[in-house]
């Protein structure tokens, strides 16, 4: 058939008999006389799942809650401004009184202390589910900020918390936690976020052993890994810096960066770079002596989106003229540690799901101090031994940089050589040693 059939055939289908007899009729529209009657039935319905919502506060999971909340917001507001606007003549306006915006008791100052008056030794599995933190690790967290947080040090913090694991918004914390306003909620975040910073900032530190040393085959005399991450903002993405060792805890971090900055240029205004290679106070402890004789300087991996430099190993190139067996077992053992940076990220955004919204343009100013309050929340939590969150898997997000091209620091040319070298030879020595005691893996 034709094209021009086609569009001539189609009015004779559309119009046949059969699609005359299963037509619907048209919907009758309602009055105004009728829509204002059935505005009460609706407020009805709003308020009894406020009336739900303020006897299983305790019980429903916090994001069930903030949804909950936020539908009977949405429900009573737009019921208030649909009768403003529809009044009859024939309807007493004491039978359209329009439902008030509830301010629902799970979101009442009374929220936290009765939460903490049912709290018992049994309830472990709350603090977890509200404030990602064992009641342990907000002791202790308490302790060291309580001093800098106001006169409820202990609410404040623990809004702050909540707030930061399910990106709570400032009206909902308000309610919950017993702030006047919104605006007094914004600036309690705000200075528990930067009492975090102030006086956990000693918890980013390199030293001697923060080493990823943890096995035989593995990187002799290195101090930690260095990789990027992508937050998002309305405006773009903001990039951050972060130095991790083997247990996934940050020695260093740098945030803020715009997105459209390079991990080169990035690296070269950070701190960490000045005190490698200005100041002379990091990474230069011990040499370590490989199976060879060689020695190697202590040293840090980053991706291939950063340079090579005598005390920075980024993994090979394709055209890097090295023999290919060292160049794979290299690069294999490489990866293995820079995916430390990505795990350590994932977990964070996980425990603090504040951050893995897309900020707002007139919030962007506090956002990198936001992810360092985070970086550093982590790390107070795992030397706490507070239980990691469940799942992290869909916060390992594939980051993709540009590589580094330029010329190679010739440094840091042997440093890699000597341990693809290395490392090559104890791999073979391995897999020896496994094929004669008959180890499959």
């Amino acid at each position: 058939m034709a094209d021009d059939d086609i569009v001539i055939a189609m009015p004779a289908l559309f119009f046949s008999p059969v699609e005359k007899k299963t037509r619907k009729p048209s919907k009758k529209k309602l009055t105004e006389e009728e829509i204002a009657a059935l505005i009460p039935l609706v407020a009805s319905a709003a308020s009894d799942a406020y009336r739900f919502l303020s006897m299983n506060d305790l019980f429903l999971h916090p994001s069930q809650a903030l949804t909950l909340e936020s539908c009977i917001k949405s429900t009573a507001l737009s019921l208030s401004k649909l009768h403003s606007l529809i009044i009859p003549d024939n309807v007493s306006p004491k039978t359209l009184i329009p439902p008030s915006v509830p301010s629902s008791p799970s979101c009442s100052p009374s929220w936290f202390r009765r939460f903490l008056s049912g709290a018992t030794a049994d309830s472990e599995h709350l603090w977890l589910q509200y404030f990602r933190v064992t009641r342990h690790s907000f002791t202790r967290l308490l302790q060291t900020l309580s001093p800098h947080l106001g006169p409820t040090p202990d609410y404040s913090l623990a809004a702050a918390l909540f707030r930061l694991a399910h990106a709570a918004p400032y009206k909902a914390v308000a309610r919950r936690f017993g702030f006047d306003s919104s605006s007094s909620a914004c600036r309690g975040f705000h200075r528990v976020v930067k009492a975090i910073i102030d006086h956990l900032s000693h918890l980013l530190r390199i030293h001697s052993e923060s080493s990823l040393h943890m096995e035989e085959l593995s990187l002799p005399n290195c101090l930690g890994a260095l990789g990027f991450h992508r937050f998002f903002t309305s405006e773009g993405t903001l990039v951050v810096q972060g130095l991790v060792d083997s247990d996934g805890i940050f020695l260093d971090v740098s945030a803020g960066w715009p997105g459209t900055v390079s991990p080169n240029v990035i690296l070269q205004h950070t701190k960490l770079f000045s005190r490698v290679e200005t100041d002379k106070e990091l990474l230069n402890g011990s040499f370590f002596e490989l199976s060879n004789g060689d020695t190697v300087r202590q040293y840090i991996v980053g991706d291939a989106c950063c340079p090579l430099l005598p005390w920075l190993i980024t993994p090979f190139r394709e055209e890097d003229g090295v023999e290919f067996f060292s160049k794979k077992v290299f690069n294999s053992i490489h990866g293995n540690r820079m995916s430390l940076v990505q795990k350590a990220f994932a977990r964070v955004l996980a425990q603090w799901r504040l951050l893995s919204d897309r900020w707002k343009e007139e919030c962007l100013e506090a956002f990198p101090f936001v992810i360092a309050a985070g970086c550093l929340l982590h790390n107070f939590l795992i030397k706490c031994g507070n239980p990691p969150p469940g799942e992290i898997a869909d916060f390992l997000q594939e980051q993709s940089f540009p590589e580094f091209t330029e010329e190679n620091s010739v440094e840091g040319e042997a440093l890699r050589d000597a341990l693809a070298s290395h490392l090559s030879e104890v791999h073979r020595g391995t897999a020896d040693s496994e094929r004669r005691l008959g180890v499959v893996r």
